[in-house]
């Protein structure tokens, strides 16, 4: 899967959409736990017979908005993303563990700014990843990856009137070289107006990723997320 001609397109896009500002000067921020779930394969291996479990990951944003036409706004997060596993294979007991962790940085403009939002953008990804398969005590498969790829950006929001609730998605993918991931996110949000704007977020998110730079992964990782939110 290649996304050249989504990401030209993205681009000719965000470039004539000079005059889609926000009113005003903004940061946001949000910190919170993801619950992944992992399924697929690694090194051949499946990640049942891995015996691969759900892990708690931290994640990170915060994005910058402003008035200014034609200069993007950007939005910078962070997403840890570990799990290992214990089993044995025909009679062999074998441990594992693989690091995903990633940091994107994207520009991006809002086309749409009102009771419906649509941001659309360009970024960067930079996976730090690791892993390694043990059996019998003995390291049969280990890799370590820094890999780097240009991605697409893109988020949607609607809000619900009189509630101080909205609904909303998000979508991320990318492919360069050896690494191609796509991952989405689904939220229902609540703020709380005051100074600071405050406010909570629950959603689902599912992160697949094919390749890493060389280390045999072919995997999906779901489950559900709870953040909270301030805007300044």
């Amino acid at each position: 899967m290649t996304y050249a001609k989504s990401l030209t397109a993205a681009l000719f896009l965000s470039l004539s959409a000079g005059t889609a500002v926000a009113d005003t000067a903004g940061v946001h921020m949000g910190f919170g736990l993801w619950q992944a779930d992992p399924d697929g394969s690694l090194y051949g291996y499946s990640m049942d017979e891995l015996n691969y479990k759900k892990s708690d990951n931290n994640f990170f944003y915060a994005a910058i908005e402003h008035p200014i036409p034609l200069l993007p706004n950007i939005r910078l997060q962070y997403n840890e993303l570990e799990t290992k596993g214990s089993s044995t294979l025909i009679t062999v007991p074998a441990t594992s563990r693989t690091r995903l962790n990633h940091t994107d940085a994207v520009a991006y403009y809002e086309l749409l700014d009102n009771w419906i939002s649509f941001d659309l953008g360009l970024g960067l990804r930079r996976y730090d990843g690791a892993s390694e398969v043990v059996l019998g005590g003995t390291q049969v498969n280990q890799d370590n990856s820094d890999a780097y790829l240009p991605t697409l950006y893109a988020d949607a929001n609607f809000d619900l009137p009189f509630t101080g609730l909205s609904v909303g998605g998000n979508f991320q993918g990318g492919s360069f070289d050896d690494t191609e991931f796509t991952e989405y996110s689904l939220r229902l949000s609540y703020m709380y107006d005051a100074i600071p704007d405050v406010g909570a977020e629950l959603g689902y998110k599912r992160h697949n990723l094919s390749r890493l730079n060389g280390f045999d992964i072919d995997a999906d990782f779901a489950g559900p997320y709870l953040s909270l939110k301030l805007s300044f």
